[in-house]
């Protein structure tokens, strides 16, 4: 098994304590679901922390990374709107304006970080952890795919014309 590297460790961990927090303490996520929401804010709190939790978890292993990539970033897609909707008023839940704006442009840095987190081994862009940060050798990447992909064509070569 393939060990996740750091920034995946590192946002897995981000994603499990959020969820936590769903569930130990969810007043303040109730109260920032917005109005329009057809669910209570009680359960879409629930639901978002379950689908996080269940998310990071899933960040961790390389056969559920992909369904947790997927996850994860059609929550974030999902809880955008509360995140607005706290920035429109910030007084009435108790953060400044500056970090309630300033949490809007984090959730497509987020959402990057999750897309390159949640790719496959051996995928050509895998070259770079969720971060950017190249990979080493050792770890399995494009030049070990692109090495066993041209021995494959070349030994199906020799057999064409033998």
């Amino acid at each position: 098994m393939t060990r996740p590297t750091p920034g995946i460790l590192a946002l897995a961990g981000l994603f499990v304590v959020a969820g936590v927090l769903h569930f130990v303490a969810p007043k303040p996520f109730d109260r920032i679901v917005p109005p329009w929401v057809p669910i209570s804010p009680r359960r879409a709190t629930l639901l978002s922390g379950a689908a996080e939790l269940l998310g990071g978890l899933g960040l961790l292993h390389p056969a559920t990374r992909p369904a947790a990539r997927w996850g994860l970033l059609a929550l974030l897609l999902a809880v955008f709107p509360a995140n607005v909707f706290m920035a429109q008023a910030p007084d009435r839940f108790g953060v400044s304006p500056a970090v309630a704006w300033g949490r809007l442009p984090l959730q497509p840095l987020l959402m990057w970080a999750v897309w390159r987190a949640g790719r496959r081994q051996g995928h050509l862009s895998s070259r770079f952890d969720c971060w950017g940060t190249r990979r080493t050798a050792a770890t399995p990447g494009t030049t070990s795919f692109l090495r066993d992909s041209l021995r494959s064509v070349h030994l199906q070569d020799e057999r064409h014309w033998a």
